[in-house]
């Protein structure tokens, strides 16, 4: 059997018999992808302490079937669980809206190196802000939102935000709302054409924000912007998101 490198973060695990345990890998060079550790449970097992969620791991895989069998894992910059930023719990809630969003979102073992290159960015920024004193857990809802609104633009959903996305006129301070339906700002005019839902939008830089998430480079970790525009923009970007799933994640309810 060939064995395979690539850099992965651990989505999601779950026990397999009395010692076996799955991951749920988002790889850079495999995409999403389903993979077994044997053994790893058990305390004599040279992968235990290596198999970390969140934190950038370069794997060994052999394939088994339709998964993989992870065969060596070495943490990728020297960490481990006890380096896990200070406000812990706060760092693995805003890591499991990334998780459930690329779990929802990506086909398994279609490769998007750009977005794990985001991922891993994006869990460094929530990693060095939940280490501070006082994490702002608003900041950290617009970092995450950043990302899940890049990662919605690489499948073909980015949204309308130049013009209306109900009238088509051009956007100035007009604009009234948002909507996730129609996929884009809507205007004054709107609501008595459009019989789709919207959110209203009290901040006119929110729609400022979301052009800046429109383009490659990642802004949101040192935008100079008020906690109510970043707010709302998360807002927009979760509602965004979860109305193209489908479904609303589990994750997002405990941050909103």
């Amino acid at each position: 059997m060939r064995e395979k490198k690539t850099a992965a973060i651990i989505l999601h695990d779950a026990d397999v018999f009395d010692a076996d345990r799955s991951y749920l890998l988002f790889t850079r060079e495999f995409g999403k992808v389903w993979a077994r550790a044997r053994g790893v449970r058990r305390t004599t097992s040279r992968l235990t302490g290596h198999l970390l969620a969140y934190v950038p791991t370069m794997l060994e895989l052999v394939e088994a079937g339709n998964s993989y069998l992870i065969v060596q894992a070495q943490v990728i910059g020297g960490q481990s669980a006890a380096q896990y930023p200070e406000h812990t719990l706060l760092f693995l809630q805003f890591a499991e809206i990334l998780s459930e969003a690329v779990d929802k979102l990506f086909v398994e073992r279609e490769a998007h190196p750009e977005v794990y290159d985001g991922l891993i960015y994006t869990l460094d920024c929530i990693h060095s802000r939940c280490a501070e004193s006082n994490p702002d857990p608003i900041r950290l809802q617009l970092i995450v939102a950043e990302l899940l609104f890049k990662m919605l633009t690489v499948l073909g959903y980015q949204p309308e935000l130049s013009h209306c996305a109900v009238t088509g006129d051009a956007l100035d301070q007009h604009w009234v709302g948002w909507s996730s339906v129609i996929g884009g700002v809507v205007c004054e005019r709107a609501p008595q054409t459009s019989q789709f839902p919207f959110l209203r939008l009290d901040h006119p830089k929110t729609v400022v924000v979301l052009r800046q998430f429109a383009r490659p480079e990642f802004i949101s970790d040192r935008l100079s912007a008020d906690e109510a525009v970043c707010k709302e923009t998360a807002k927009v970007v979760f509602d965004y998101l979860q109305t193209q799933i489908g479904k609303p994640l589990k994750s997002v309810r405990f941050v909103e």
